[in-house]
């Protein structure tokens, strides 16, 4: 996955695509104001985005990014998600339905609604079926992006 170390701020990641990875596919340590945009992540027994020290200010904005996972929840975060601003994303879940987006800590899970509903954050994005992005997909690590297909 993709990995932003110790204090990195700053930083634009866009226009990737990651999947089958150990661990998460994108994973900010800390920092500030990072920018992760138009990403196709296929997330597996991880969360798909984590951010693992949370500090006071913003660290990070997740928008227009495609999120695929299989088990996991897509977001993960030490306590809250607060820090990170999240707006027109696609997430989709091929096991879980309702699609998970956040586990808090005493086990809650936390479906698009009631993240829009808890954290007043993005009132944009949406879950969506694969087919409607076309992405054909067998199984979480072996897929097709229907506009490659000849």
């Amino acid at each position: 996955g993709i990995y932003l170390d110790e204090g990195s701020s700053y930083v634009t990641v866009e226009k990737n695509v990651v999947y089958n990875t150990d661990k998460e596919c994108f994973h900010l340590h800390y920092g500030s104001h990072n920018t992760v945009r138009n990403n196709l992540f296929f997330g597996g027994d991880h969360s798909c985005v984590r951010i693992s020290k949370e500090e006071e200010h913003d660290q990070a904005l997740f928008e227009q990014n495609a999120v695929v996972t299989d088990r996991a929840p897509i977001y993960g975060f030490v306590k809250s998600p607060e820090k990170l601003k999240t707006r027109r994303n696609l997430l989709w879940s091929t096991k879980n339905n309702p699609t998970i987006l956040w586990i808090d800590d005493v086990g809650k899970e936390y479906t698009l609604e009631a993240w829009q509903k808890k954290f007043h954050n993005d009132h944009y994005s949406r879950i969506v079926a694969l087919h409607d992005m076309g992405i054909v997909i067998d199984d979480i690590k072996d897929f097709c992006l229907d506009c490659f297909r000849g």
